[in-house]
């Protein structure tokens, strides 16, 4: 009972420590994105209200190496990581896309292209976003959907062009890495040096294998397997319920920790004491 209770204790402890470092190196990461914010106005009860619409792209690739590494807080260790991940695909509207949303005035010059992230302290270097083969740098962005963003012009995508985009995105984080499906069609391939990946969230990965040295997973996503469509109001985001569940990714931790493993050890010691 005295070996349980201490058990209990430095179990209770290991998870205050685990928040604080978590919360100090950056939690678990969501990538989300990016995509294409317009704004656009409409009267309602004589006023003019501004809101925005969300378009995701028409394919996105997503290929990173997550990098492990184990910090110490006391006599816990915790494992975090670290990557730079590759983001590439294409956009395209729809033919007279702003014709086809009556009733708006647009702000098409105004537009932007955000990639959600929600704990930023984790960025570990500045991005920049390639688009139509210009270069434009991110800044953070406070909206709806939090993490970066640029303003874009939008003329070619008007005309219904296809317009590459590609970015890397450099950040820390601890936990779990997941990545929403906001793509027409959504791939990612992941490697890593982390041997007990535990795969999470709504989509298994296509392909997988786990060896002593790390793990290789690929996923495909198709628009048809989540359940919103291509074009989303802002509001999408205030809640983060819907794309929540349909996200998908790895988490990078100790499947088996000590406490655990103790604590059964001690239930089997009862067991063989009362056998006794």
């Amino acid at each position: 009972l005295l070996l349980k209770n201490l058990v209990s204790e430095r179990k209770s402890t290991e998870s205050l420590a685990e928040s604080e470092v978590f919360e100090k190196w950056a939690g678990p990461q969501t990538v989300i994105g990016p995509v294409i914010k317009i704004y656009y106005s409409e009267e309602k009860n004589n006023k003019k209200e501004t809101y925005a619409k969300i378009v995701l792209p028409e394919q996105l690739d997503v290929k990173g190496d997550v990098e492990t590494k184990l910090l110490k807080r006391g006599i816990y260790d915790f494992t975090v990581y670290e990557t730079a991940l590759d983001l590439t695909g294409q956009f395209k509207l729809p033919k007279d896309f702003e014709k086809m949303q009556d009733g708006h005035e647009w702000c098409f010059e105004k537009a932007k292209i955000v990639v959600g992230l929600p704990n930023l302290r984790g960025l570990t270097d500045n991005v920049t976003l390639k688009f139509g083969g210009i270069t434009y740098d991110m800044v953070a962005e406070t909206g709806n959907l939090k993490g970066l963003s640029c303003e874009v012009d939008l003329s070619r995508v008007l005309a219904g062009e296809t317009v590459d985009f590609s970015l890397v995105l450099p950040f820390k984080g601890a936990g779990d890495l997941m990545f929403a499906p906001f793509g027409q069609t959504t791939t990612v391939s992941l490697t890593s040096d982390c041997t007990t990946p535990s795969f999470t969230g709504y989509y298994l990965p296509d392909e997988r294998q786990v060896t002593d040295t790390g793990f290789q997973a690929e996923w495909k996503v198709l628009a048809i397997n989540r359940d919103y469509p291509q074009v989303l109001n802002d509001s999408f985001f205030e809640y983060r319920t819907e794309f929540g569940y349909s996200s998908f990714g790895v988490e990078l931790k100790v499947p088996v920790e000590q406490y655990l493993q103790t604590d059964r050890a001690i239930k089997y010691a009862f067991l063989i004491i009362l056998l006794t």
